[in-house]
């Protein structure tokens, strides 16, 4: 009876309570905890740019093109129609080769330059390079399994081949037939061709040869051994697959952690921060709210307003606004006070607990203005009535009335300090970058004061080394849950 009224008491019946509260478990669920073990899961592996989220098409053109390879060397069609593909490029660029060397002899008579002599080469050269441009393509199609159900972008043979030929025939066509040209027709008009412009155009053969002979050379070992060349081009894409693909590594990213002396700094650097931030915002918070708690400070209402200014600005801009105000040599604020936060360690760190102080102590006055708002006035004027200093009445009086929310709120900054991240970063990304020496552990070089969840930031963002950032990540935590655990230990023996 009871349970009928009440459930007709309710907003809604009781099964559509459970019909809006499953779906909405399971979506937290799903977004709170899903990211979390998905990115433990990570630090257990190799994870970096290219394995995290391979292109699927680009394994797939790898996979074909590993198929094709062994299909090429297994059918003696596909075989012989590489084969004589590649003979006959090599036919090409041998002709190529000799007409630029006959122009490489015929230039080194400078004095006995012959203006037919010119042309001729000239046309040798362009009526090869016309066999040769034909080239690539025909390499392409011997070595495509399109036609047979593996279609491919990967070249078996080496990738860069047919780029090389059509760099070489453009080359040629435009630096040097252009040239045999131009010195021909100057020579016939009578004009004076000088031996540096000879000397350049050499050059320009010598070049042309030695991108001449090294296509040789790739076609030459394809044709000579070409069962060899087949094997290590399958080799060539089984490592490309296996740099796509994500590997279980265990412990690894955790024991080069314990090594890296970057990651030890920023662990020392992040507790030091919240050794001095802390204080230093909590103190500055709590003097402002009991000066303009004071009834004797004129238009302290517009003063406390005001001094709530930086909640309020965007993160983004004030991080802006101190590291021009503190731009080395230029700031305002740099020049009064010689700070260099491009390079000199400490320099930056003392920025950035002003920065953090400025930032952090609105919270630390409203928490103890509304502490305050609760001390009752007849004590504070039982203890003036009974001759109590302002020190006195200040630290025995007033302070334990005070202390519990001003601790509450000392215990959630401290929480933020651990997690600072924005602040370096705006101010200097965690610089300057210098040699960290750790003791026992070693030298590297990195960003000085970069804190825990700016090192984890910057291995992931900047080194694209995923699983070596979740692995750090997970160290955090556990620091952060360590702090936590401590909180609830502290707070409990105060109940």
């Amino acid at each position: 009876m009871v349970s009928a009224l009440s459930e007709r008491k309710a907003l809604y019946p009781r099964s559509v309570a459970l019909l809006l509260i499953v779906p909405s478990l399971a979506l937290y669920l799903f977004f709170s905890i899903w990211p979390i073990a998905y990115s433990t899961g990570i630090a257990f592996t190799d994870a970096n740019e290219l394995n995290i989220a391979p292109d699927p098409f680009k394994v797939a053109d790898l996979e074909n093109a590993k198929k094709c390879a062994l299909i090429v060397s297994s059918s003696e069609d596909l075989r012989n129609s590489a084969l004589n593909s590649l003979r006959q490029t090599y036919v090409y660029l041998d002709l190529v080769e000799k007409s630029l060397i006959k122009l490489r002899d015929s230039l080194s008579i400078f004095k006995q330059l012959n203006p037919q002599e010119l042309i001729e080469y000239k046309n040798d050269i362009s009526s090869s390079l016309a066999y040769l441009r034909t080239a690539p393509r025909g390499i392409v199609e011997a070595f495509n399994c399109t036609s047979i159900g593996y279609p491919t972008k990967e070249y078996i043979i080496d990738p860069a081949l047919e780029g090389n030929i059509s760099q070489a025939v453009g080359f040629i066509g435009e630096r040097i037939s252009g040239k045999l040209e131009e010195i021909a027709f100057r020579i016939i008009i009578g004009e004076t061709v000088s031996e540096a412009e000879v000397n350049a155009l050499k050059l320009d053969v010598d070049h042309a040869l030695t991108m001449v002979k090294g296509i040789e050379e790739s076609i030459e070992y394809a044709a000579l051994d070409f069962d060899e060349f087949i094997s290590r081009t399958t080799e060539k894409f089984d490592a490309e697959l296996s740099r796509l693909q994500m590997k279980f590594i265990g412990l690894s990213n955790f024991n080069e952690l314990l090594r890296d002396p970057r990651f030890i700094n920023s662990i020392t650097k992040t507790i030091l921060f919240t050794i001095t931030s802390v204080p230093l915002k909590v103190l500055l918070g709590v003097l402002l709210a009991i000066l303009y708690s004071s009834p004797m400070i004129y238009g302290r209402r517009i003063w406390r307003t005001m001094l709530l200014i930086p909640w309020a600005i965007p993160i983004l801009l004030a991080g802006s606004s101190w590291k021009i105000m503190f731009l080395p040599g230029r700031g305002p604020l740099s020049i009064m006070t010689g700070l260099d936060y491009n390079n000199y360690e400490w320099h930056a760190f003392l920025i950035y607990n002003l920065f953090e102080a400025w930032l952090a102590y609105p919270f630390v006055m409203t928490v103890t203005m509304g502490a305050l708002a609760g001390v009752s006035k007849d004590l504070i004027e039982a203890s003036y009535i009974d001759g109590a200093g302002a020190w006195f009445r200040l630290r025995k009086v007033l302070f334990p009335q005070i202390a519990g929310p001003v601790i509450f709120a000392s215990i959630l900054t401290t929480g933020a300090s651990l997690q600072a991240f924005m602040v370096p970063l705006l101010i200097n990304g965690g610089g300057p970058t210098q040699t960290i020496s750790i003791p026992w552990v070693g030298s590297r070089v990195g960003n000085v004061n970069e804190m825990m969840v700016l090192f984890g930031y910057n291995r992931a963002y900047r080194d694209k080394n995923y699983g070596y950032a979740a692995a750090a990540y997970i160290i955090v935590i556990l620091i952060l849950m360590a702090y936590i655990v401590l909180w609830l230990k502290f707070t409990k023996s105060r109940r």
